[in-house]
């Protein structure tokens, strides 16, 4: 019995931070609200075989071990946030993604371990958060939800929950983003989308979108999730400012050209994974 308790808990706490639009948890009676985001039988067979394919499609990218020596050169050789020692480069582009593995490898957890942890953990909850916003989106009746069938079972998406880089965060929040234009009310969004830009800098596009459309939606500005968005970037800002000496990671320079060919091959890739033509 505890495992099925802690699944009600869970799911639970998914209705309380991503509540349905348009509904009050005081109007509604607590059956209810679990059940609106509680997987049907036909869900769990999707969740469980693409975990499964996640994890057997389990992966490293070369640029993986880029942040793999720049966190082992700050927690075991003493040579701090850098690749060479003495060198003081900001040399990754996922400051979040840096954090995070300082935080899994101060437990002694290796990097497969940690790769394995965090693919099951970001693919459950993209998994229940695809469920929370096909029941957001769909009239009541059978419950198929197609999107959950497709994205499950698709390669160019399931790769993307290894890789060893901050890949499953960022498919994450894009069901994030997803449910905050549905609900912008949402303090939990809200804050998920503050500190999306530390995943990856150029999140900083969708962030600054979301929030005009909130504010267009509400007429209220979102100042709270704005100060927050600030807030974090401000203060990695002033990090790198510190520690490295520059304004940007060495990544934005190394990446700060026009290569329309290499564009339409990247955008060619992306269609053909996802089987538009």
């Amino acid at each position: 019995m505890k495992y099925p308790r802690l699944l009600h808990r869970f799911l639970q706490l998914i209705n309380n931070v991503l509540p349905l639009p348009g509904h009050k948890h005081s109007a509604l009676a607590p059956g209810r609200v679990l059940q609106s985001a509680l997987p049907e039988p036909l869900e769990w067979f999707y969740i469980v075989g693409g975990l499964f394919l996640a994890l057997s499609y389990l992966w490293f990218l070369d640029d993986a071990f880029v942040y793999y020596r720049y966190v082992d050169n700050l927690l075991f050789l003493d040579n701090g946030l850098v690749y060479n020692q003495g060198e003081y480069v900001e040399g990754f582009s996922s400051p979040f993604w840096v954090l995070l593995l300082t935080l899994l490898r101060t437990t002694g957890m290796t990097y497969l371990a940690a790769t394995r942890l965090v693919t099951c953990i970001s693919f459950v909850l993209f998994a229940l958060m695809l469920v929370k916003l096909n029941r957001s989106l769909s009239p009541e009746g059978p419950v198929l939800n197609f999107p959950l069938a497709y994205l499950a079972f698709n390669y160019g998406v399931l790769c993307y929950f290894s890789s060893g880089m901050e890949t499953p965060i960022i498919q994450l929040l894009a069901v994030a983003y997803a449910l905050y234009i549905l609900n912008p009310r949402s303090k939990a969004l809200q804050f998920t989308l503050a500190v999306s830009p530390l995943v990856r800098h150029e999140l900083v596009i969708p962030f600054v979108l979301s929030s005009l459309w909130a504010w267009k939606r509400s007429r209220r500005f979102p100042l709270g999730m704005v100060l927050t968005a600030a807030i974090c970037l401000g203060s990695w800002l002033i990090f790198r400012v510190y520690y490295y000496a520059d304004l940007f990671p060495n990544t934005f320079y190394l990446k700060d050209t026009v290569d329309v060919k290499q564009g339409l091959l990247y955008l060619h890739d992306t269609l053909a994974c996802y089987h538009f033509y």
